[in-house]
């Protein structure tokens, strides 16, 4: 935790952008998702 303490900028940074990140692969999964499922609603019909 002392190197937490001693940098909490570049701690804070770094789960910024891992939280953008995890929140935009989740964003574009359920996109494709959808577009999947479309897909293959109209191909059953």
């Amino acid at each position: 935790m002392s190197a937490a303490v001693a940098s909490p900028r570049t701690l804070t940074l770094k789960q910024a952008a891992l939280l953008a990140f995890v929140f935009a692969t989740q964003r574009y999964r359920e996109r494709h998702a959808v577009r999947v499922r479309r897909e293959r609603y109209y191909e059953l019909s």
